[in-house]
């Protein structure tokens, strides 16, 4: 469902061409159409692999602190509730920022809260305030 608006093309979700959808968009873009699979939830962490083993080889290196930072940005949590989410103290993520990854079982704890995230989506229809709310 395309139409023209101002000369600019533009997509089913009012989005100008010339800017990229964000991660959430895309999120609820898989929403409405159905998602790429069962592990659509990580475009809320910046990833792009909906691969299973991928995944896991991604969680056993370590998630960027690149993919919290996108996570918290994605679902508009506070640090604070964020950093209780996946269960880490302010100090750990003060050493996870100046190292730029996490540990893998810091990032499986990630990963699922994303896929947490994403089911509360999926709930409230894409709204995300509701969804924090909620959380």
């Amino acid at each position: 469902m395309k139409g023209q608006m101002a000369g600019r093309t533009t997509t089913a979700i009012g989005r100008s061409r010339h800017r990229p959808l964000t991660d959430l968009d895309r999120f609820r873009l898989y929403l409405r159409r159905g998602a790429p699979g069962p592990h659509a939830y990580v475009i809320l962490l910046g990833l792009e692999t909906f691969d299973a083993p991928a995944l896991l080889r991604a969680v056993k290196k370590g998630l960027s602190y690149h993919a919290f930072e996108r996570f918290r940005r994605n679902t508009s949590l506070s640090f604070e509730h964020a950093i209780t989410l996946i269960d880490m103290r302010r100090r750990t993520m003060t050493r996870r920022k100046r190292e730029g990854r996490f540990l893998p079982d810091e990032s499986d704890r990630l990963l699922r809260a994303s896929r947490l995230f994403a089911r509360t989506l999926e709930l409230f229809e894409g709204d995300r305030d509701t969804a924090a709310e909620w959380l």
